[in-house]
């Protein structure tokens, strides 16, 4: 049975082969010339690629070249978790409760110098805002956040100025506790009836 199938699929393929006409491209005719202007070998118009001579000289890159790097010192700086260090080797030192007239230049100590009130219960040291923790300040257009903002310059202003940071709110501020002199900022400001708990 399939020596008699094998048979007649021969006899099919030849006898195609017989009916196709001699001989390759015998009834292909030639495409004509194109007017586009190209400068490339003719073949059809469909299958051409353009190559590097033929570009546009005005065309635009397609590779989109590297940004320049940032100097490492104007990227925005982080308080670390551990807080500011009060001192070059690491521990707290006893100039911090003395008066600022009586305290010997450090570095590592904050100064008011290097505050900035944005208001009566946000500060900024260099480009990083900090968050009192633990009161809701007056804003500045409403009754009394003029006088909060202004009670907390003074009070950053009066003493040893020390931060202890506790966690990041949503809008990506540092929340710490601020002590000034070893008091704690925000319930003096909430003890004057500046601020009130959050």
């Amino acid at each position: 049975m399939t020596s008699r199938r094998t048979i007649t699929c021969l006899v099919l393929v030849l006898s195609l082969l017989e009916a196709a006409p001699s001989g390759t491209g015998a009834n292909a005719e030639r495409l004509p010339e194109s007017d586009l202007g190209s400068n490339l070998p003719m073949n059809c118009d469909l299958c051409w690629t353009p190559s590097l001579k033929e570009t546009d000289p005005n065309r635009l890159p397609t590779v989109k070249p590297r940004r320049p790097r940032r100097p490492p010192d104007s990227r925005p700086r982080r308080i670390p978790k551990e807080g500011y260090h009060l001192a070059p080797d690491k521990k707290p030192s006893s100039s911090l409760f003395l008066p600022h007239s009586q305290r010997r230049h450090n570095s590592g100590l904050i100064s008011a110098h290097q505050i900035t009130v944005i208001d009566g219960d946000t500060i900024r040291i260099g480009a990083e805002r900090i968050r009192l923790r633990g009161i809701d300040a007056p804003e500045l257009s409403e009754p009394n956040g003029w006088a909060a903002t202004q009670r907390l310059r003074d009070l950053l202003g009066a003493g040893s100025i020390q931060l202890i940071p506790r966690g990041r709110d949503v809008y990506d501020r540092v929340v710490a506790d601020v002590f000034v002199n070893g008091q704690n900022v925000a319930e003096l400001l909430k003890h004057e009836g500046l601020a009130k708990s959050r």
